[in-house]
């Protein structure tokens, strides 16, 4: 009668797990070289969905201005693959350093928020 218990106690645990989507990103932080006042730099990420759920990108922002993104507006199959990409334009000198939020519905939850850091030196122009 226990064993019953216990198989009957797994099967219904087993019938609770969910599907999820699950984003990996091959980076959570960029460092590009020094760059020219005024100038654009851009990177790309590689992503992919290592979930058995679509992935969805609902949105991607940025802690501060003069930043653009791409990233694919149809849902990722689980195990398919896409790039996000993004491009910076800075016109002060010194460091700069901005944070890139991707909001998915990524995760047990299906509401999760990713951070991606940017960093760069900015130089004057001559």
């Amino acid at each position: 009668m226990k064993k019953l218990f216990l198989f009957l106690m797994m099967m219904f645990a087993l019938s609770k797990m969910e599907a999820q989507a699950l984003l990996y990103i091959d980076s959570s932080m960029v460092s590009f070289d020094t760059v020219m006042a005024g100038s654009s730099f851009d990177t790309q990420w590689f992503i992919a969905n290592n979930g058995d759920k679509p992935l969805v990108i609902d949105s991607i922002f940025f802690d501060g201005d003069f930043c653009a993104s791409y990233w694919p507006k149809h849902p990722l199959a689980p195990g398919d693959t896409a790039f996000l990409m993004v491009a910076c334009k800075c016109n002060v000198a010194g460091e700069y350093h901005r944070n890139m939020f991707i909001q998915t519905n990524s995760g047990k939850k299906g509401n999760t928020m990713y951070k991606i850091r940017l960093e760069a030196y900015v130089r004057e122009e001559k």
